[in-house]
């Protein structure tokens, strides 16, 4: 049974319409989902042991969702083997969290301090694939205080702390372009969706991906994008760049960067160079056979390099 449950504790409540007085930006509650190997639960956090396994907290990537990585995460023996569970969270702007006129890596940096703060989950290993690793890297680079207390290691996800908004490959905006472009009053199914834009996003392996987020609210009404796709126009040099990095000091959180064999985001001379000049404690590891899509080109590889970090790291 799915329990709903997205009420704060009033003390939090009360403590974040203090602060939003002197501070921006505002945080948001996030949807999440906890997950077992044996299911999974929505917008409810079950009593968190002394004795269990270090939680697992999930963020996607732009235009994506939980659902992704709640599939992975539920299969046996996998990830969460042992006992292990993850919250998988939805972005603001995506999936069933709320949509909000800004989307920057602080704005979702904030939100993630909220769900762990506001949920009581004081030790968590953090993975987050792309604009997900981007909040990670954004949270640990910034909020040193906050990292020593709540987070135990991380898992980047093809992704590096820097803006690839003028790269030759980053087609974020030719996506983002394809998806505007369709008219959502006038097509019935998501078969017309897809093909008034093959022609501008050739993989179909994408285009699927983006349409799975086309949802029709009622039958007979238009289509919509469960995403802001709005507010992600407006902010689409945050979502693809990076904040200004204002520290020289290292840090000495333990980071595991996960990059795609034939992906180029991690292996940029500048990517390379950024995380040896603000990482102590990191590792690389290649997952062959995968794009930028790490988790789904090449499940099984990606899984045991995930599963070996927070196991035996």
């Amino acid at each position: 049974m799915i329990r709903q449950s997205t009420k704060l504790p009033k003390w939090w409540t009360l403590q974040l319409s203090c602060k939003r007085l002197y501070t921006t930006p505002s945080p948001v509650v996030l949807n999440f989902h906890e997950v077992h190997e044996t299911g999974e639960s929505e917008n409810t956090v079950s009593p968190i042991s002394e004795k269990e396994p270090t939680p697992v907290v999930v963020l996607h990537g732009l235009f994506g969702n939980s659902v992704t990585f709640r599939n992975i995460l539920q299969k046996k023996d996998g990830i969460l083997r042992g006992g292990r569970r993850a919250f998988v969270l939805d972005a603001r702007n995506h999936g069933k969290s709320p949509h909000n006129s800004s989307i920057t890596y602080e704005d979702m940096t904030q939100d993630l301090i909220l769900f762990l703060k506001s949920r009581n989950i004081k030790k968590s290993i953090l993975l987050g694939h792309s604009m997900g690793g981007k909040t990670i890297l954004n949270t640990l680079l910034h909020h040193e205080t906050f990292v020593k207390e709540y987070i135990e290691k991380s898992i980047v996800v093809d992704i590096a702390p820097m803006s690839y908004m003028n790269h030759p490959r980053w087609e974020v905006k030719q996506m983002l372009t394809a998806m505007e472009s369709i008219p959502l009053e006038r097509i019935q199914k998501r078969r017309d969706a897809e093909d008034h834009i093959k022609h501008l996003i050739l993989d179909p392996k994408v285009r699927l991906f983006l349409l799975t987020n086309l949802v029709r609210p009622e039958e007979g009404e238009n289509w919509t994008w469960k995403f802001n796709i709005k507010a992600i126009r407006n902010h689409i040099n945050d979502v693809g760049g990076f904040p200004e990095i204002i520290t020289n000091k290292k840090c000495a959180q333990k980071v595991l960067f996960v990059r795609g064999g034939t992906s180029f985001y991690v292996q940029e001379p500048e990517a390379l160079d950024l995380i040896e000049k603000h990482f102590e404690d990191y590792k690389i590891k290649i997952v062959p056979n995968a794009s930028h899509w790490v988790h789904t080109d090449n499940t099984p590889v990606f899984e045991r390099v995930v599963r070996d970090l927070i196991e035996n790291e």
